[in-house]
Order: C-alpha cells, then sequence, then structure tokens
C-alpha cells in the first residue's frame, strides 16, 4: 500500500505572509480605500452632521471671539516674544502667552470668528454633496435626453444640438461660470443652476456617439418593424445601453463639480455667507496662511481627498462596467 504523504504546515509567519498578500490583491482589486474615504469625509458628515458636528457652524464657540484662531489639539502654545527674540514677561514674572496650546473641545482649531473649524468641515461636507447630487442629476437629465435626440434622429437635430456643444465646449467653464453667477446673484440655487449649464455638454456629446453606433443595431431595426413610438425606442431600448457610461461620467464628474463650487465660493461668486462651504473657508483663511495655517488647510485637504477619491472609484467603474477595458 502506498504511503499517503500528507503535505506540512505552514509556519504562522508563512501564513499570515499569504494573508496579507491576499488582503493587499483584494483591495487592488476593489477601491476599498477611496470608499472608505469618501464615507468619512464625505457622505457620512452629509448625513449625519446634526449628530457628528460638535458646535453649531455659524456660532463662535464658547468663549466668543477671544477664542479666534486657536490651533489644532497638537499645537502646544506659542510665546510671546520681542523683536529681539526675548521672551516678554508679565508683571508675576512668567513668561506671557501669545496663543494657547490647543484643546479637544476644537481638535481642528477655530477661525477668525471663533468658529470650530470640524463642524464648519462637517457641515460643508452637507453643502458640496447637495450641489454635487442635484447639479449632475440636472445636468445629466438634459445632457443624456439631447444626446439621445441628437444621435437618433441627426440631421437638423443633431446640427443644432452639436454646435451648442461646441459654442459651450470653447468657453472656459470657470469664466462661464461667474458670467452667469454675476448676471443671477449668487445663491445656492444659482450654483447648482450654473454647474448643471457646465456639466450637460459632456452628456450630450458622450451619449450621441454612443446612440450614433447603437441606432443600427437589429434590436433597433425590431423595434422600429414592431411599431414601437421613438419616446419609446429611446428610452426603452437605446437609454439602458448607455447607463453604464453615464454612470461612469456622473461618479467622475462628482469630484469635478465639488472642485468647481470651491473654486466659485473661493472667488465669492459661489455659495454665500456665511454658509458653510468648503471653499469659503480656504477663501477665509488665505490672508492668515502663515499664523494661522489650519484655517485653510483642512478644508482644503477635505476637497483634495473627496477629488482624489472620486476620481479614483470613478476609473474603478470605468474598468468594470466597459466591456472594451476589462478585455484589455
Amino acid at each position: 500500500m502506498a504511503e499517503v504523504v500528507l503535505p506540512e504546515r505552514l509556519s504562522p509567519a508563512l501564513a499570515a505572509g499569504r494573508r496579507v498578500r491576499r488582503s493587499i490583491s483584494w483591495v487592488r482589486q476593489y477601491p476599498v480605500i477611496p470608499m472608505v474615504v469618501m464615507l468619512i469625509v464625505l457622505i457620512l458628515p452629509a448625513i449625519f452632521a446634526g449628530q457628528l458636528a460638535p458646535h453649531d457652524p455659524l456660532k463662535p464657540v464658547p468663549g466668543g471671539i477671544l477664542m479666534r484662531l486657536q490651533p489644532p489639539v497638537w499645537a502646544g502654545e506659542v510665546l510671546l516674544k520681542d523683536p529681539a527674540g526675548d521672551l516678554i514677561l508679565g508683571a508675576d514674572g512668567q513668561p506671557m502667552v501669545e496663543r494657547e496650546a490647543g484643546s479637544w473641545s476644537y481638535p481642528l482649531g477655530t477661525d477668525k470668528l471663533g468658529r470650530d473649524n470640524l463642524s464648519r468641515i462637517i457641515y460643508g461636507a452637507r453643502v458640496s454633496l447637495t450641489v454635487a447630487l442635484v447639479s449632475i442629476i440636472a445636468g445629466g437629465i438634459v445632457g443624456t435626453t439631447l444626446g439621445l435626440v441628437a444621435g437618433y434622429f441627426g440631421g437638423w437635430w443633431d446640427n443644432v444640438i452639436m454646435r451648442l456643444v461646441d459654442i459651450k465646449l470653447s468657453l472656459p467653464s470657470i469664466l462661464l461660470a461667474l458670467v452667469l453667477v454675476a448676471a443671477l446673484g449668487p445663491s445656492f440655487a444659482t450654483v447648482i443652476v450654473v454647474i448643471a449649464l457646465v456639466l450637460w455638454t459632456r452628456y450630450a456629446r458622450l451619449v450621441r456617439g454612443e446612440v450614433l453606433s447603437l441606432k443600427h443595431q437589429d434590436f433597433v431595426a425590431r423595434a422600429q418593424v414592431a411599431g414601437c413610438s421613438t419616446a419609446r425606442i429611446l428610452f426603452r431600448h437605446l437609454f439602458p445601453n448607455v447607463v453604464n457610461t453615464i454612470i461612469v461620467l456622473a461618479t467622475l464628474e462628482v469630484g469635478q463639480v465639488i472642485l468647481l463650487e470651491s473654486t466659485l465660493s473661493f472667488l465669492g461668486a459661489g455659495i454665500p455667507l456665511p454658509t458653510p462651504a468648503w471653499g469659503l473657508m480656504v477663501a477665509d483663511g488665505r490672508v492668515l496662511i502663515i499664523d494661522a495655517w489650519w484655517v485653510s488647510f483642512f478644508p482644503g485637504l477635505a476637497i483634495a481627498l473627496t477629488v482624489l477619491s472620486m476620481n479614483l472609484m470613478g476609473d474603478w467603474l470605468r474598468d468594470r462596467l466597459d466591456p472594451k477595458q476589462r478585455n484589455v
């Protein structure tokens, strides 16, 4: 009878190494890190802002204006010095304090009006997410509808819609947004309308290109022979075939919309004061960047993390939903 040789058990170190490699492979396969960043920075703060924010974003922390420009929790106190660099002593002989050490009561410091930075960043996530969702949905509906019409009908419809797209794409988005905001006046609704007008052309051009290749397929010809109406062909047969492309574009646009909204707010043409918006917070701290860097740094970091995470998620979705990308 042949002897059965049992495989040797792996040592704990080798088994741990395999688990680590499998974990790394899983993280590379799915956008785990971008999803976690989006949950922490944007989604959860936007949904649960009232529960997560430690202070009112529109009012100073307890102590009022005296608590202005307080540093983050890890910063130590700063002693007052004369021009020669020597410590300035008080009447009791102790060094005078120029700025107190940070406190857990306001872990990311306070702004120039004594408002808690963390609370304003949390509520700013709600503003950014709301603007992004509403403007992308509005711009996507308009652009997708016009793209379907231009690609399916062609001729006069295609020429008019594509010339409008060309005119829009020839203008810088920021410049066009600034002109529209100046004409309509800065407000929350104006920002959404302006961004939707900026976005619709991308959907229209992309959907129109997809429809040009789809309308000659057999399933469209069979629908026409069966007597289906034009609206049914557009939205029941053609639209489902471009949904994947629209989802990828919308995901990529979230970061760009947040960046555009922050830019408009930074320039004073976006969300009006005193609404806590990330772009406004960066603008408030730009003149204090040397002495109170945290006022601009943390909202700027939130913008950077959000845009980067959404771009990475959009790339992953494109690879997953696009058959051509999967075959590469």
